[in-house]
C-alpha cells in the first residue's frame, strides 16, 4: 500500500509539472497579451474586409483577425480595411492609414494618425475620435474623417463635387477634413474640453485646422467618400444594420439617382 501511495504521489507531481508547462506555453500563444499590471488588452474589433497590404502591430493583417486594444493598424496608399466592433459599429480605413483603438473613461477612442476613416456608429453607442488636430465625440452617426496629406489635397483619390466645372482645393492651412454624413458630432481641440454640437441630415462637410483658441472649421465639399461607399460598408454589419433611409430620401429629392454621390 505504501509503495502504491508513493507511486501515486510521484505520478501526480509529474502530471502537475507537465500541466504547468502546458499552461505556461499556452499563455505565450494566447491572443491577449499583457497591457499594464493586472490588465489585458481586450478584443476591439474583427477585420471583415481587406484590400491591398495592411499590418497589425507589424504583422501582416488577415481577414477574420481580431484586433486588440492598443494595436496599431497601418496600410499602403492603395489599401483599405474594414473593422467591425462588438456593438456592430463599423469602420473603413483607407489611404495609407495609421490607426489604433484605446479605451477612454466612458467610451472607446479611435485614434487616427493619418489616412481616411469612414464610420457607421451604431445608434446608442458612444465613441471618440482623436486626431493630430481634433477630438470628436460621436454617437449613432455616419461620418468621414481624413488627415490631409499635403501632396494629395486636390482630392484626386476619391469623389469630389466640381464647382463651376473645376475641382476645388482645400485652404492651405487645412490639416484635416470632416464630413458629417448623417447624425451629430461634437468637435473640439485636444486642448479644449468641448465644442458645439453639429447636426446634419445629409453630408455637412468642413475643413479642419488648428487655432489658438481651439479648432477652426470652414465649409467644404464632398471629398473622398460616396453614398455608394457608405451603403457598401453597411453590408458588413450584422443585423440589424444601420438605417440608411436618409440616403434614399436625398436621392429621391435629387431626381432619384445617386449620380456622383
Amino acid at each position: 500500500m505504501k509503495g502504491k501511495q508513493i507511486w501515486e504521489v510521484h505520478l501526480n507531481r509529474r502530471q502537475a509539472l507537465r500541466l504547468g508547462g502546458i499552461l505556461v506555453a499556452s499563455s505565450w500563444r494566447s491572443p491577449k497579451f499583457a497591457w499594464g499590471e493586472g490588465e489585458t488588452r481586450d478584443d476591439q474589433g474583427i477585420i471583415v474586409a481587406l484590400e491591398g497590404s495592411a499590418w497589425v502591430d507589424g504583422r501582416k493583417a488577415s481577414l477574420g483577425e481580431s484586433v486588440l486594444e492598443g494595436e496599431v493598424l497601418k496600410g499602403t496608399p492603395e489599401a483599405s480595411l474594414v473593422l467591425r466592433f462588438p456593438d456592430n459599429s463599423i469602420v473603413k480605413l483607407k489611404g495609407e492609414f495609421e490607426f489604433r483603438v484605446k479605451m477612454g473613461q466612458s467610451s472607446r477612442v479611435w485614434v487616427l494618425i493619418k489616412g481616411g476613416l469612414l464610420a457607421i456608429v451604431t445608434r446608442g453607442s458612444r465613441y471618440s475620435l482623436a486626431t493630430p488636430t481634433a477630438v470628436l465625440g460621436v454617437r449613432g452617426t455616419v461620418f468621414y474623417y481624413e488627415v490631409i496629406k499635403p501632396e494629395s489635397v486636390c482630392g484626386a483619390s476619391g469623389a469630389v463635387i466640381p464647382v463651376m466645372g473645376r475641382v476645388p482645393s482645400p485652404p492651405p492651412d487645412a490639416t484635416e477634413y470632416l464630413c458629417l454624413c448623417n447624425g451629430h458630432v461634437v468637435p473640439s481641440s485636444p486642448a479644449k474640453d468641448q465644442g458645439k454640437e453639429i447636426v446634419s441630415q445629409y453630408h455637412t462637410s468642413f475643413f479642419v485646422y488648428p487655432e489658438r483658441e481651439g479648432l477652426g472649421l470652414v465649409s467644404a465639399f464632398l471629398w473622398n467618400h460616396t453614398d455608394r461607399e457608405i451603403l457598401d460598408l453597411a453590408k458588413h454589419q450584422e443585423d440589424p444594420r444601420h438605417e440608411m433611409e436618409w440616403i434614399y430620401r436625398a436621392w429621391r429629392e435629387r431626381s432619384g439617382r445617386p449620380g456622383i454621390y
